[in-house]
C-alpha cells in the first residue's frame, strides 16, 4: 500500500475510535441484547455509568467503566469495570474480542454468602459469612476457561450440623485455588481446596470438565477441641482413617 494511503488509512481508523469513544452511554443502552437492561445510563461510551444493570437474572448495582479506545483498533473491547453487588463490589480489568473471548485480570469482587446462596437458589440455612474473589487472570471462550489464575475465598461461615442449624460459635473458612495457564479444550480445570483454621480441617481436589460437570475429592477431620456435633455429622462421609480423617467425594453437574 502507498505512504499516502496507508496514512490515510490510519487517519480514519483513529477518527472512527474518536466518534465511537465519544458517543454518548445511552447508545450502549440501546445496543445492549434484550436481556441485557442498563438504567440511568450516563456519560460516554468511553467513560461511563449506569445506576443499576439486569443481565437475566443477574441484578448490578452501579456500574461504571472507562474503556480503553485504542483497543478498538486490536479487534477488542477492553476498559475497566467496577460495579456494586448486593453488600459488596466488584472490579477489575476486562477485555472482549472479536470472537467473544472474554478476560478478566486483576479482578476481585466480595459478597456476603447469604447473597450468593439466595441467588443460586440453593436453599442452605446460612446468613453470615463473605466470599472474596481475587483473580490474576481469567480468560473464558465458547463457555469454557482457557486460562484461570487466582483464588476464591470463603470466610467465617457458621458449620451446618446433623440437626439442619448453624452453630454461630463454630465458623469455618475455606479457599479454593487455581492455578492453571492453560487449560484443555476437554478439561479438566483443577483447583485445590483447602480450609483457612476453624474447627474444620479439610484438603481436597476440585475438576471441572466441560459443559458444567464437576468432582470434589478430598479428606475433612476436625481438629481438637471441635465440638461433638462435627463428629457425628462426619460420620456420614465414611469409615475413619487411623489420623481420624475422613475421606469424601462429591460430583454432579452445575
Amino acid at each position: 500500500m502507498p505512504r499516502a494511503g496507508l496514512h490515510a488509512g490510519l487517519a480514519a481508523a483513529v477518527f472512527l475510535v474518536f466518534v465511537v469513544a465519544s458517543a454518548p452511554a445511552s447508545l450502549l443502552a440501546r445496543l445492549a441484547p434484550a436481556a441485557v437492561q442498563l438504567n440511568g445510563v450516563q456519560g460516554t461510551l468511553w467513560a461511563g455509568e449506569a445506576s443499576s444493570v439486569r443481565a437475566g437474572t443477574v441484578s448490578l448495582g452501579r456500574t461504571s467503566w472507562q474503556l480503553a479506545p485504542w483497543q478498538l483498533l486490536l479487534g477488542r473491547l477492553a476498559g475497566d469495570l467496577e460495579t456494586t453487588l448486593p453488600g459488596g463490589f466488584a472490579r477489575g480489568e476486562f477485555a472482549i474480542g472479536l470472537g467473544g473471548t472474554l478476560r478478566l485480570n486483576d479482578f476481585s469482587a466480595t459478597s456476603p454468602v447469604a447473597s450468593i446462596v439466595a441467588a443460586t437458589g440453593m436453599g442452605l440455612p446460612v446468613s453470615d459469612g463473605q466470599v472474596v474473589v481475587e483473580l490474576t487472570a481469567l480468560a473464558i471462550s465458547d463457555g469454557w476457561p482457557e486460562r484461570a489464575i487466582g483464588e476464591i475465598r470463603v470466610g467465617d461461615v457458621p458449620l451446618v450440623f446433623r440437626n439442619g442449624q448453624p452453630v454461630q460459635d463454630q465458623l469455618a473458612s475455606f479457599e479454593l485455588r487455581f492455578d492453571a495457564d492453560e487449560v484443555p479444550d476437554t478439561g479438566p480445570l483443577e483447583g485445590t481446596l483447602t480450609d483457612r483454621g476453624g474447627p474444620l480441617e479439610v484438603t481436597g481436589l476440585l475438576q471441572l470438565t466441560p459443559p458444567t460437570n464437576y468432582e470434589l475429592t478430598g479428606r475433612a477431620k476436625a481438629r481438637a477441641g471441635a465440638p461433638p456435633e462435627m463428629q457425628q455429622a462426619l460420620v456420614l462421609l465414611g469409615p475413619e482413617s487411623p489420623d481420624g480423617g475422613r475421606d469424601f467425594s462429591f460430583a454432579g453437574s452445575l
